[in-house]
C-alpha cells in the first residue's frame, strides 16, 4: 500500500511538473515568437518591431540622444541617432543605395549627420549577401525631439515599388 501511495505521489508530482513546464513554455512562447509583420505601404509600427518585405527584415530601434563632435557635419539644436537592422533572408543581394530614410519630429524632418569619428558614416553603400545581417547607426539633427518618427522607403532589389514604413513610439 505504501508503494502504491508513493507511486501515486510520484505520478502526481510528475504531472504537476510537466504541467508547470508546459504552462511556462506557453507563457514565454509569445515573447519569443517572431513578431515581424509584412511591410506594406503606410504601415505604422513601434520602434524595435520588425517588418519583412520580399524576404528582407527591417527593424528601426528607438532613438538615442547624442551630440556631434566638432568633426560632424549636420545642423540642429538637438540630436538623435537610430539603429537600423536589416536581415537578408532572401536569395538575392540587398542593395542599400535605394533605401530612403527620413526621420522627423513635430518640428520637421531631421538633418542627417555624417560623423566618422563617432562611427556615423551614413547608410552603407555595400550590398548585403543572402543569409547575412547588417546593423548600422545614422545620426540626425532636429529642432525638437518631440514626436519622433522614422520613415523608411524600402526597395532592396530596385523594383521601384517597395513600401514606405513608419516607426514610432
Amino acid at each position: 500500500m505504501k508503494t502504491s501511495m508513493r507511486n501515486s505521489l510520484a505520478t502526481k508530482s510528475l504531472v504537476l511538473f510537466v504541467s508547470a513546464l508546459l504552462m511556462g513554455l506557453s507563457i514565454s512562447t509569445p515573447a519569443q515568437a517572431n513578431t515581424s509583420k509584412r511591410c506594406t505601404d503606410g504601415l505604422i509600427i513601434k520602434f524595435g518591431q520588425s517588418c519583412t518585405y520580399s524576404g528582407v527584415s527591417y527593424t528601426v530601434y528607438s532613438a538615442r540622444s547624442w551630440y556631434p563632435t566638432d568633426y560632424g557635419a549636420c545642423s540642429g539644436k538637438v540630436y538623435a541617432k537610430f539603429q537600423i537592422k536589416v536581415v537578408n533572408k532572401s536569395r538575392k543581394i540587398v542593395k542599400f543605395d535605394n533605401l530612403g530614410d527620413v526621420p522627423s519630429s513635430s518640428s520637421g524632418d531631421g538633418d542627417e549627420c555624417f560623423n566618422f569619428s563617432e562611427n556615423l558614416p551614413g547608410t552603407p553603400d555595400s550590398g548585403l549577401l543572402p543569409g547575412r545581417t547588417k546593423s548600422f547607426v545614422n545620426g540626425y539633427g532636429f529642432k525638437s525631439l518631440k514626436g519622433l518618427t522614422f520613415q523608411l522607403s524600402i526597395d532592396p532589389f530596385y523594383t521601384y515599388s517597395g513600401p514606405t514604413v513608419y516607426w514610432t513610439k
